[in-house]
């Protein structure tokens, strides 16, 4: 991967490359282990919820700011501020995928 999953604007395209990426990361563990690694060469159920979590919970929080900047005014200020509010934690998420060689 070469820095493109932030730049896709769809969450199917991000998360095709988060998958991409999480393959590649199991699949050169593997090798470099010599295949002595505990485990597969295959990304399991635990390597995808890993790197998925933090795309889909942002894509979800900007679809709930979208949502709320639909309805009244008053309600939309509390709604977007308590979204805000979620957005610094998923990018700290997104950092450690990062640190882990997920390459964003």
């Amino acid at each position: 991967m070469n820095g493109q999953i932030l730049k896709e604007d769809t969450i199917e395209g991000r998360l095709a490359m988060v998958a991409k990426s999480v393959r590649r990361i199991v699949e050169a563990r593997y090798r470099k282990s010599g295949g002595q690694h505990e485990g597969s060469p295959i990304p399991g159920y635990f390597d995808y919820r890993e790197a998925f979590r933090p795309f889909l919970r942002e894509w979800e929080i900007w679809i709930r700011i979208d949502q709320a900047r639909k309805t009244s005014s008053r309600a939309l200020t509390e709604v977007v501020k308590e979204l805000a509010d979620q957005l610094p934690e998923l990018e700290k998420e997104i950092e450690i995928l990062r640190e882990k060689g997920i390459d964003l």
